[in-house]
């Protein structure tokens, strides 16, 4: 059962004792409160489950191949992986229709979008590049994963932005085994499309921004822009020779995300904000971690002094902006990225007892910000109901 369950008690309890609300109706709310909780729960384990399905069929897939793989030829190989995927994916968008089996079926399609893709790169192995079964294959590969694309925007909003992330890698695929382009060449043609799958994709959501038509919009447009993110590493690597300051363009377009997701829960129209905005926050904080870290060793050869201010202090505001707007999971990623920060310098920098003592005081100042905290929300009539 959900975590959330305790303040709404408290909740229901602090109105009974008020006479806000009858006991009658309480339980009424008590009772329906637990059967969301409860379905939120089962939703979740269930997309755990699946997730362990989709790694036991790769498993059962390897050590069926480990047996068979010998007694085929490659070209075999490389059709029976093919096979594989399109048998999955045609089964998991069977089960897709059945609400009880969405969880497994998001699942098995993945698992079939990543066997059809082992084989497209096993198959290097066996054809060359620009020969006619190259060709075939990998136009194959990226037919199916336009089909299923087109195919997944009348199920739901998950889908599509799985299968936006895999056909980028398809079509990268065609790119290199039907057309033999080069890697700048493929890079280029990838932020292209990118670029024109953003503007079509912001276009939806102008027109629809409530989702009613195109649930899938914004998820997909999320995916196309960490999608992005990674292009801004291989374009400026591949197509500018950017060694060092390579985190720069990255650092733009990341904080370009941070904005516009602030600018999302803050400032978006009412039709467009959505619940998990919050928890993509959440995850971007959790990637400025790898990010801060790389953005020190590159633009500043790892000096280490100014590793927890940059490591930490955006972890500061997001903790404090998290605190007061009550956004959990980015308080939780937030504390973890101050701790990283923290950590960080202790380990190299600090010496012995400059980072023990930098870590306490730290640890002190925590400490009393809980408490005031505490102080505060004791003055709210119920506050203590929900936590001992």
């Amino acid at each position: 059962m959900s975590d959330t369950m305790g303040p709404v008690r408290a909740a229901i309890a602090r109105w009974v004792e008020k006479d806000l609300i009858a006991p009658e109706l309480a339980e009424t709310l008590r009772a329906e409160a637990e059967d969301v909780s409860r379905g939120e729960s089962v939703r979740a384990s269930q997309y755990v489950i699946a997730a362990t399905a989709a790694v036991t069929v790769l498993l059962a897939v390897g050590v069926f191949l480990s047996w068979a793989w010998p007694r085929f030829d490659q070209p075999t190989r490389a059709g029976f992986l093919a096979g594989a995927g399109v048998a999955a994916r045609l089964a998991g968008g069977r089960f897709e229709s059945t609400w009880t089996w969405k969880p497994a079926a998001h699942l098995l399609q993945v698992t079939g979008l990543t066997l059809f893709l082992i084989a497209l790169l096993y198959s290097e192995t066996v054809w060359a590049d620009r020969s006619m079964n190259a060709v075939l294959l990998s136009a194959g590969g990226l037919v199916f994963a336009l089909l299923s694309a087109a195919r997944s925007l009348r199920t739901g909003a998950v889908m599509p932005a799985a299968h936006l992330a895999f056909g980028l890698v398809y079509l990268a695929v065609f790119l290199d085994r039907a057309l033999e382009l080069e890697m700048t060449q493929v890079i280029f043609v990838l932020d292209l499309v990118i670029a024109g799958v953003l503007v079509v994709l912001a276009g939806v959501v102008r027109r629809d921004p409530s989702g009613e038509e195109a649930p899938w919009a914004l998820q997909a447009m999320l995916t196309a822009l960490y999608a992005g993110l990674l292009m801004v590493w291989l374009s400026s690597v591949e197509l500018f020779d950017i060694d060092d300051g390579v985190t720069v363009p990255l650092n733009l377009w990341f904080w370009a995300m941070v904005a516009l997701t602030l600018w999302a829960i803050e400032a978006a129209p009412a039709a467009l904000r959505r619940d998990w905005f919050p928890h993509h926050l959440a995850t971007l904080t959790l990637v400025w971690i790898a990010l801060g870290l790389w953005t020190l060793f590159d633009l500043f050869d790892g000096a280490l002094v100014g590793g927890p201010l940059l490591l930490s202090a955006p972890a500061v505001v997001a903790f404090l902006y998290a605190d007061r707007r009550g956004f959990q999971a980015l308080l939780r990623a937030a504390a973890l990225c101050f701790i990283v920060g923290l950590w960080f310098w202790a380990v190299e920098a600090g010496g012995p007892l400059g980072a023990v003592g930098a870590l306490l005081l730290t640890a002190g100042l925590l400490f009393f910000y809980s408490g005031r905290r505490g102080a505060a929300e004791a003055e709210t009539p119920g506050s203590g109901d929900g936590l001992p």
